[in-house]
């Protein structure tokens, strides 16, 4: 091969692979990456490779730490294949030690979720069926959304458009942070420790997917959240799994398949009820028996 062909061949490949980033392949589907929301934070669409302009609406916020929203890409790609058009923002995720630091999650949180709508009839997904996945401290903002009034929230950021789910999951969901202010007025009106049964929805259908040997997020915290949501009259789902915790969005493990055929489920609007799964045995148990923890 001369050096001239060797050129355009290489010139070639380039320009392909970054075709590939923004109109999909065969390994990576379509990915609409990058895209800028109002309040200054970007999100990413995987596309499925058809779509009627039924396709579910699935947002997927990532765990807490310095990962960012590149730990839910395998996840995303397979829920893309699965029929489903993903949005995976990135948001403010760092350790909640302030009333600021609470109001800048969810201050993104909501805005990503109303932006995914706002471009959703542009990528074939229907805005109406929306699901809010969170994984890890991502679970805390999921749920606390669910269970809020939708005008807890007024925020400048799309304020025409809906941020209310029709179902959520959480994937080894941190439901717990709330306690570290939670004599803060915000937070006591969106905590997911605070139900009341009257105040909140009470028809958004919850699935609670939980590893029994979590050591990152103790299974004990979805044991109680489910507890207290049950209880409440809320419709919910808790599913242990023998599995720890980034397995959860690892579409490779049989807990990460598992985890992808409970969300879509979830946005297919048949999610499952009740308990299902071994008994919790981690020296937590015990403690996490009492509501005042």
């Amino acid at each position: 091969m001369s050096y001239r062909t060797r050129s355009i061949v290489a010139i070639t490949l380039v320009l392909f692979g970054l075709g590939q980033r923004t109109l999909g392949s065969a390994s990576n589907r379509s990915l609409v990456a990058d895209q800028p929301v109002p309040n200054g934070q970007t999100i990413d669409f995987h596309l499925p490779d058809q779509t009627d302009g039924s396709a579910p609406l699935i947002v997927l916020l990532h765990g807490g730490g310095d990962k960012g929203n590149g730990e839910m890409t395998p996840l995303a790609q397979t829920l893309a294949d699965r029929g489903a058009v993903v949005a995976v923002p990135m948001y403010y995720s760092g350790q909640p030690r302030s009333q600021q630091d609470i109001e800048k999650t969810f201050r993104d949180v909501v805005c990503s979720i109303r932006y995914s709508r706002s471009r959703a009839a542009e990528f074939g997904a229907d805005p109406n069926n929306l699901t809010l996945v969170g994984f890890s401290y991502g679970g805390y903002p999921a749920m606390a959304i669910r269970l809020a009034s939708e005008d807890s929230y007024g925020f400048d950021c799309l304020p025409e458009i809906s941020h209310a789910p029709q179902s959520v999951v959480g994937l080894g969901g941190a439901y717990k942070y709330d306690a570290q202010v939670s004599s803060r007025t915000w937070n006591k009106d969106c905590s997911p420790f605070l139900i009341d049964g009257t105040s909140r929805p009470s028809q958004v259908p919850t699935v609670l997917v939980h590893g029994a040997n979590d050591f990152n997020v103790p299974a004990e915290f979805a044991e109680r959240y489910f507890r207290q949501l049950d209880t409440a009259g809320h419709p919910v789902a808790l599913q242990i799994l023998a599995t720890r915790h980034a397995e959860l969005i690892d579409p490779r493990d049989p807990a990460g398949r598992r985890a992808v055929d409970s969300i879509m489920e979830a946005a297919a609007g048949t999610p499952a009820v009740g308990r299902s799964g071994p008994p919790t045995t981690s020296p937590y148990a015990r403690l996490m028996q009492s509501d005042s923890v």
